[in-house]
């Protein structure tokens, strides 16, 4: 809010009262988007903390040894979001390397894939994309032993609990 007050300072003593209304008005939506955007994104992340606990008292806890889970490396190109199309170079340009960005860039995207026999079934099951190098994953996932998998047989939902990796 204090940021706020001195932005609002600023461009009163720049541009003038009208200006300074219009851009006031401006930045008090700005921040009204940010402050509904983050209200959603903890709203999001409440919803997810539920579903996980309705899965842990309601569903099946599976557990599997770590051996019968494989690690899946997925990789895809993207356009680099730092590259900058400059048509004069400035000095600026020279001092953050920005000319010599790549085009585009390599993202490796990681998660663990399991076939479990769940009631005389065979599942498939494969968890969320997991933001870890491979070879750390895998080395974890052998320290671990086993990793546990709460599945709910009528929804067909599941999640892995793997918050073992980020302790």
């Amino acid at each position: 809010m204090n940021y706020f007050l001195i932005l609002d300072f600023v461009l009163l003593k720049r541009y003038g009262n009208h200006n300074f209304v219009l851009a006031s008005f401006c930045l008090l939506i700005l921040l009204f988007f940010k402050y509904f955007e983050r209200k959603h994104f903890k709203r999001q992340k409440e919803k997810e903390r539920q579903f996980k606990n309705i899965l842990k008292t309601q569903g099946i806890k599976i557990t599997i040894n770590s051996d019968k889970c494989t690690v899946v490396t997925k990789k895809y190109t993207i356009p680099n979001p730092y590259l900058k199309k400059v048509s004069r170079p400035s000095m600026m340009d020279h001092l953050t390397d920005r000319i010599n960005y790549d085009e585009y860039i390599e993202v490796k995207e990681c998660y663990i894939e399991c076939d479990v026999e769940v009631d005389k079934v065979e599942k498939y099951f494969k968890s969320k994309t997991i933001k870890m190098d491979t070879k750390t994953l895998e080395i974890k996932l052998y320290l671990e032993k086993e990793i546990t998998i709460y599945y709910n047989n009528t929804t067909e939902e599941y999640f892995f609990d793997l918050d073992f990796l980020y302790s």
